[in-house]
């Protein structure tokens, strides 16, 4: 039997968070869980990506549609450190916004869950994210938990 991918995890629990000493993602049900976050705002990505890891997720961040889209194809071809559970994507980016990378992705990888966040209540482009193959869409500010839920969910799938 082939174990090559166990590891033992060195966890310290502090009220609601966990620190997993390997800083690898491992949610609730103690698997590997990793994270593309796509966004135009770079604050955003490196707070988002702090937050995230400290929690133990692997985070990859992407600033466009493009840069996302390549590190999905990278996922495809099996490339170990790449590999993507959940993208988290904002709508509203400069260039190739968030619904047409996620036209794009669905055509190349619709078995990865993507969770739209956008600034703007807009009813309309939320629905359109879901006609097109997104699992839900959030509003920002996000809170990290109600976050962290959604996108354990849509892993669950």
């Amino acid at each position: 039997m082939d174990v090559s991918f166990l590891r033992i995890y060195f966890f310290v629990w502090s009220g609601k968070n966990s620190y997993c000493a390997d800083q690898k993602l491992i949610n609730l049900w103690g698997f590997f869980m990793r994270v593309l976050m796509v966004d135009d705002e770079q604050e955003f990505l490196e707070l988002m990506q702090s937050r995230l890891t400290k929690r133990g997720f692997s985070v990859l961040t992407a600033i466009d549609g493009s840069q996302a889209l390549a590190k999905v194809a990278k996922n495809l071809k099996g490339d170990p450190s790449e590999m993507i559970d959940v993208i988290i994507m904002d709508v509203r980016m400069p260039g190739m916004d968030g619904l047409v990378t996620l036209r794009e992705m669905q055509k190349i990888a619709p078995q990865i869950p993507v969770i739209l966040l956008t600034g703007h209540a807009a009813v309309g482009v939320a629905t359109e994210g879901l006609e097109l193959g997104a699992f839900d869409y959030m509003l920002k500010p996000v809170q990290i938990n109600d976050l962290i839920n959604k996108m354990e969910e849509a892993v669950q799938g």
